[in-house]
């Protein structure tokens, strides 16, 4: 499935659909902006849910997937390069590096149809010191000077839905704008 989606002309990176072990959702897409950052939306919901207008149940474009499990494809990482690990050691990698794709002309698809079990953070544990809660501190920091995540509106999520709910609650007042949607994440500022 992964390999099929990658395959396509400027689709750029492709992500799974994951979920905990106890079955809900670990991630169904990342939205950029949400909660001033970028999320996992439907974080924790059940396992067959639809989502808002059953994008759960179909491919999306999207802006961001998680690193736990994507797919690049030999374009994408030819133009854009790796994961930044000089500035995102341990966080942000995987959403800036998403975002670079999206700058770059590429388009990011999540497929449901692509299922696996997610052992979050099974791999560099769940202990987390005050040096190590800093480091993600700055590491964030560093992806708001980037990326404007604060204030980033994302292409493929309504405006009408609120920024910050999990589960696509209606917002009080839209937020972004209504002019016809370009899809264009802008490069960050040379350097930053």
């Amino acid at each position: 499935e992964m390999v099929s989606l990658a395959a396509l002309p400027g689709t750029g990176i492709v992500g799974a659909k994951l979920l905990f072990p106890d079955r809900t959702l670990q991630h169904a897409g990342v939205i950029a902006g949400l909660f001033r950052y970028a999320a996992h939306w439907f974080s924790h919901g059940a396992e067959d849910m639809a989502g808002h207008l059953g994008r759960l149940q179909a491919r999306n474009n999207l802006s961001a997937v998680t690193g736990a499990c994507l797919m690049i494809s030999r374009a994408c990482w030819d133009q854009i390069g790796p994961l930044d690990a000089e500035r995102f050691a341990e966080d942000c990698n995987d959403i800036d590096l998403c975002l670079r794709a999206r700058a770059g002309g590429f388009e990011l698809v999540w497929t449901p149809f692509a299922l696996l079990l997610h052992h979050e953070s099974a791999s560099r544990g769940r202990r987390r010191s005050k040096a190590h809660r800093e480091r993600l501190k700055a590491q964030r920091a560093r992806m708001e000077a980037l990326w404007r995540t604060a204030t980033l509106v994302d292409p493929h999520y309504n405006p009408n839905l609120a920024r910050n709910s999990l589960h696509a609650g209606i917002a009080k007042r839209p937020e972004g704008s209504r002019a016809p949607r370009t899809d264009a994440i802008q490069p960050p500022e040379a350097g930053l």
